[in-house]
């Protein structure tokens, strides 16, 4: 059972709010259905006590179009391949709506604890057509437009999901936080920053290499490459279960113990979320400078999770069986130590500020 859910409304507004959804059940799409659903998991305004609408079995119907929020607003990252010509261009209006007036009309049917990671829920939100009715910036039937900020306009429907995505290069750069996103963790020696890059993507133990083959692994390359920093990379890293580091932590821990002085940075944004953003606490009272967006979540606040099954649709929603709050932490928010703006430009540009960031803190370290 969750600890707290009525954080954000009364008993009396859920009950309301679950009856609503009853009386519409029997005239509603299952894809309305499901976002129904959704509302009522995110009623709690607890990030882990959530329905995810597009997990698979899930009726909702969705546009052929992929959006993301930057910090200079939301772009277009993948479209139907007849509109290709509008990747990369950035939306200014859904329908009639201003898109920041419409990210706050869909807020309700999103579990978050601050705006970064709403901005997460709502970018998928907007290319969904029957969440855009429950939130009343369409009507029902209505085929979707979507209003760039070149004065252009085009008009999209659900349909077949085929899209081209972007960036799209001649010359690609890959960044390195781009590149094995299926790993959980991975590193690289930059030779001429003399650092170790480590990307830590989730929080979870690899069957075929476990945190302790990792980090043997780290170490013994240490040894023959006099690495003089090193840089985590948790951007991506949506959390999992937070005791997964502790091997490659207590590594550290010793190697500082032996007099053995690492400069460290960790990298962060909007998407570190849950025991990504314990984890990056872990390695901030080890001295690491916070790099990057500000984080999806708060340190302190439910957690614990377990996962249930419902009854008649078969859709699996996640929610919290515990509160916890972090000593030491006690603001909404995380401090970000160096704050770096990820903008639509360094994403279809192949760019990495974020990394730049942390790479030129160290060096002065």
């Amino acid at each position: 059972m969750h600890p707290n859910f009525f954080t954000r409304g009364s008993r009396e507004d859920f009950a309301r709010l679950v009856q609503d959804a009853l009386s519409k059940a029997a005239v509603q799409s299952d894809g309305a259905r499901v976002l129904s659903l959704a509302r009522i998991f995110a009623f709690g305004g607890d990030g882990h006590t959530s329905l995810n609408v597009l997990q698979a079995g899930s009726a909702v119907l969705r546009m052929p179009i992929g959006l993301r929020w930057f910090d200079d607003g939301l772009w277009i990252v993948s479209i139907q391949p007849t509109l290709a010509r509008f990747l990369g261009k950035r939306v200014k209006m859904v329908q009639a709506i201003d898109v920041e007036q419409a990210h706050q009309k869909l807020l309700p049917w999103v579990a978050y604890e601050n705006d970064n990671w709403a901005r997460v829920g709502t970018q998928s939100l907007l290319t969904l057509p029957e969440a855009l009715e429950a939130a009343e910036i369409v009507k029902p039937g209505d085929t979707i437009r979507y209003t760039l900020e070149d004065g252009n306009t085009f008009e999209t429907a659900a349909g077949p999901f085929t899209v081209v995505a972007g960036p799209q290069l001649a010359r690609p750069k890959n960044p390195l936080y781009t590149r094995y996103n299926n790993f959980n963790y991975w590193f690289e020696y930059l030779a001429d920053s003399r650092c170790y890059y480590i990307q830590y993507s989730r929080c979870v133990e690899t069957a075929t290499l476990p945190m302790l083959s990792f980090v043997q692994e780290l170490f013994e390359f240490y040894r023959t490459n006099e690495a003089r920093r090193a840089i985590f990379d948790l951007r991506l890293n949506p959390g999992g279960d937070s005791k997964v580091i502790q091997p490659l932590l207590l590594a550290f821990d010793e190697a500082v113990n032996a007099g053995i002085r690492i400069p460290l940075a960790c990298i962060v944004s909007r998407r570190t979320y849950s025991s990504g953003i314990l984890n990056a606490i872990d390695l901030k009272r080890r001295g690491a400078a916070l790099i990057g967006e500000p984080m999806g979540g708060n340190p302190s606040g439910f957690g614990e999770v377990r996962t249930i099954t419902l009854p008649n649709s078969r859709l699996s929603g996640s929610y919290s069986t515990r509160r916890f709050d972090v000593p030491g932490f006690p603001e909404p928010q995380v401090p970000v130590d160096v704050p770096v703006a990820f903008e639509s430009r360094h994403y279809f540009e192949d760019l990495d500020p974020l990394l730049e960031a942390a790479l030129k803190y160290t060096e002065r370290q």
